[in-house]
């Protein structure tokens, strides 16, 4: 028997596709792949997983949360629906409450659809990293520092000569142990996290 197959992506291994999970409908089969829409899904593990399944004549239904979820550029995502049409799996787009098939055939209302809004969406996208060109070009034109800020590569010996008063505590704190790295902190006036970290610099020589 032919499956109902849920798909969902997500950007990052830190989302978990919590917002996919309001959707309580049974599906025989649900994927879930952990990658940048712009990786095209037959080279998703879970999309080639998928397009096997379709390509042996396992699916039936494909069911998505929204269009941006097969892909971010209208070329990919028009290859995966000529796929879909060719093996006659119905992609059915939950946000959008519609279908690429209706009794049986394909749904000329539906690709329009997916079209615009996959052009729409690389639209978008190009616009933003030209405003973020644009912005840094503007930063830079004004005089303001780009990357890492000065002093980020210092030596260990150049952080290491900024705190000999840690270093001084620090060397009391092995003779006695009696002094804590608050207390270092308040005789310093520096934090306890600086404080390790010449502990660790110190470690490291």
């Amino acid at each position: 028997m032919k499956k109902t197959i849920k798909y969902n992506r997500v950007s990052t291994l830190q989302q978990s596709g919590q917002r996919f999970e309001n959707d309580q409908t049974s599906y025989d089969l649900t994927l879930l792949d952990k990658v940048s829409g712009t990786i095209p899904f037959h080279k998703r593990p879970e999309g080639a997983k998928l397009v096997r399944m379709i390509e042996q004549g396992e699916v039936e239904r494909l069911v998505i949360e929204s269009i941006d979820r097969l892909g971010r550029n209208v070329i990919d995502i028009s290859k995966t629906l000529e796929l879909l049409n060719q093996y006659r799996v119905c992609l059915s787009v939950r946000s959008m409450g519609i279908e690429s098939m209706v009794d049986g055939k394909a749904n000329p209302t539906f690709t329009l659809i997916v079209q615009v809004m996959g052009a729409v969406a690389q639209m978008e996208r190009e616009a933003i990293k030209e405003r973020t060109t644009m912005g840094r070009a503007i930063a830079v034109s004004k005089g303001v520092k780009m990357g890492r800020s000065i002093g980020a590569n210092e030596t260990k010996e150049q952080f290491l000569s900024k705190h000999r008063d840690i270093q001084k505590f620090l060397s009391k704190r092995n003779a006695d142990e009696t002094t804590s790295l608050r207390d270092i902190a308040k005789l310093t006036g520096k934090s306890v996290n600086t404080i390790q970290k010449v502990i660790k610099a110190l470690g490291e020589r």
